[in-house]
């Protein structure tokens, strides 16, 4: 994933959907304002931690990915009320 992401300040919605990525991009955490990730269908294992940095994430799709367990991040995300799809 480009470094040029970080550039997007205003990207609300992002649809990385059966791309393959066996990691989540760190060019993806200067996105302040993603309100919705679709990651369904990436072979991850983990998250980062990162994710609950994002101030305005409201909805999370990971379905059909394989997590090895379920991230402490996972449950920060949905206390602050952000949908998370498994």
């Amino acid at each position: 994933m480009p470094k040029s992401f970080e550039s997007l300040e205003r990207l609300h919605e992002l649809h990385l959907r059966n791309n393959q990525f066996r990691e989540l991009p760190v060019s993806l955490r200067g996105l302040p304002r993603l309100a919705y990730l679709d990651l369904r269908g990436n072979p991850f294992t983990t998250l980062p931690r990162w994710i609950v940095e994002w101030p305005h994430f409201q909805k999370l799709d990971l379905r059909w990915v394989k997590l090895s367990s379920i991230p402490e991040s996972i449950a920060a995300l949905e206390e602050r009320g952000c949908r998370v799809l498994l």
